[in-house]
């Protein structure tokens, strides 16, 4: 449907836009206008994707100030031990603000796409008629009963729920959670309905529960998902959505990766990062200890100098999708944009989770074969080191990675969920 002018709203790290920023880039290729609506401060990274954006969320210095913290360290170390917090203080802050800011640029569209937690989409889709997608981009969010969610603080799940007990057990699980989530977040939400026009609803905040609903695509691989996971109506997991990164290798990292044996790499991403304290150097150790050579991505904005030394290259940033491959491991938070470049790359992982799906995530790596995970609170050098001897020396951990990155590096999810998103559209009856 050439010239459709599409909305896609994301909230979250650059984790969350850079799939969006991909769909866009896939939506335009086929004669779409895509909108990327989001963060103030992600707006560059839409700029220089190529596409249009509008921001629909203030910059984070915003949210920080909202919440009478100091700092964005302090913020985000609250957000990573208090899921609440995360919920109230991140994608509920400014959720009437940015629904009315997402309602103007919805003037005029064809279809909106949304993020899980970009809980003003589906209300502003309602509020003009337009067809609306749901976009997932982690598993944990299904909730599926016969592939649990691995998360602290949930009461106990069959983690193989191979009988009809066990099926109605998680079942039982399920809504009691989408009854605390409600009970917790739903006035929010009814709230900012209200000042749209929208009656009240009986959607669960955050997670993609029910047999029925909106379109809904799943932004992950396949492969994370159990064999028999049985997914709700209108779920179509497309793959990863691959942006294509125009950043380039820094120099000197490109001669320290040819200059010796492949390194341990180490990143917390774009979020997790400003939540760890210490990581990097009690990371530098655990390597040394190994005798093994180091890379640390430590966050665009948050350069860290532990010990320096031939065996360390420091980076803000660089290309995962340049270095992963080069790696002897990645060690990483489990983050969805990380863990699927990790994937892609085809070397083992060590993920260290913080927050969020990223329990869930390493859960999923480690039923694969190719990872082993280590709760940040355990992450000392001692914990690390033993770990990453094990991935590096037990050679079926490396098999598995070169097994599945042939698998998931073939992925095309941005293509295929930009024609699912105009089929959709497509589908919409005529005015």
């Amino acid at each position: 449907m050439p010239g459709e002018r599409i909305v896609l709203a994301t909230i979250g790290s650059l984790g969350d836009l850079y799939p969006f920023l991909a769909i866009g880039r896939a939506l335009a290729e086929r004669g779409a206008r895509p909108v990327i609506a989001g963060a103030e401060s992600h707006m560059r990274f839409v700029e220089a994707a190529g596409l249009e954006g509008a921001p629909i969320y203030p910059d984070i210095e915003t949210y920080v100030q909202a919440a009478g913290y100091e700092d964005f360290e302090s913020w985000t170390e609250r957000a990573a031990g208090d899921p609440d917090f995360l919920l109230r203080e991140g994608a509920l802050r400014f959720l009437p603000q940015s629904a009315a800011a997402l309602d103007r640029i919805a003037e005029g569209a064809d279809g909106v796409v949304g993020s899980s937690l970009a809980f003003a989409a589906p209300m502003v889709a309602e509020r003009r008629g337009l067809p609306f997608v749901a976009a997932v981009l982690s598993p944990m969010l299904l909730f599926l009963t016969n592939d649990p969610p691995t998360l602290p603080g949930l009461p106990p799940l069959a983690r193989k729920p191979r009988t009809p007990l066990h099926r109605r057990w998680n079942d039982l699980i399920r809504t009691i959670v989408a009854l605390e989530m409600r009970r917790r977040f739903g006035r929010d939400l009814k709230r900012t309905r209200r000042d749209l026009g929208l009656e009240g609803s009986g959607a669960v905040p955050l997670f993609a529960f029910g047999r029925s609903g909106p379109a809904r695509l799943g932004l992950f691989s396949p492969q994370l998902l159990a064999a028999d996971a049985r997914l709700p109506a209108e779920m179509n997991v497309t793959g990863y959505c691959w942006r294509q990164s125009r950043e380039p290798m820094p120099e000197g990292l490109s001669r320290f990766l040819d200059d010796g044996p492949p390194p341990l790499v180490f990143s917390l991403g774009s979020f997790a990062v400003f939540a760890e304290r210490g990581f990097y150097e009690r990371s530098v150790e655990a390597a040394r200890r190994l005798g093994r050579r180091a890379v640390l991505l430590t966050g665009m904005e948050r350069p860290v100098r532990p010990v320096a030394g031939d065996d360390v290259y420091v980076a803000d940033y660089a290309p995962h999708e340049d270095v992963f491959p080069r790696a002897a491991a990645v060690i990483h938070h489990g983050g969805v944009g990380t863990s699927a470049r990790a994937l892609a790359a085809g070397v083992p992982q060590l993920v260290v989770p913080h927050l969020g799906d990223q329990w869930d995530n390493a859960a999923r790596l480690e039923r694969l074969g190719l990872a082993l995970s280590l709760d940040h609170e355990d992450y000392k050098v001692e914990a690390a080191a033993g770990r990453l001897a094990t991935l590096t020396k037990d050679l079926r951990y490396a098999e598995a990675a070169r097994e599945q990155a042939s698998i998931v590096g073939r992925e095309d999810g941005a293509g295929t969920a930009a024609e699912e998103i105009l089929a959709r559209l497509a589908r919409r009856p005529a005015a």
